[in-house]
């Protein structure tokens, strides 16, 4: 069996490089910490975040991941 390369993306609030194979790997993706999940989390709060379009019944559909 073939061990596949671990993903490696960068926190969008501090910057840390975040390494995992499987989603399950990383319980605050795509933040590194609960801080940075919870500084996102406020920045929404206090309206710093907007979405620049109506909301779309098709906005709220799963998507088809496959976490193998």
């Amino acid at each position: 069996m073939k061990d596949s390369a671990p993903n490696v993306v960068d926190c969008p609030i501090c910057s840390r490089e975040i390494c995992f194979k499987r989603f399950t790997d990383a319980p605050y993706f795509p933040f590194c910490s609960r801080k940075c999940k919870l500084v996102d989390l406020g920045r929404w709060f206090n309206e710093e975040y907007s979405l620049d379009r109506e909301l779309e019944v098709s906005d709220f559909e799963e998507p088809d991941f496959e976490d193998s």
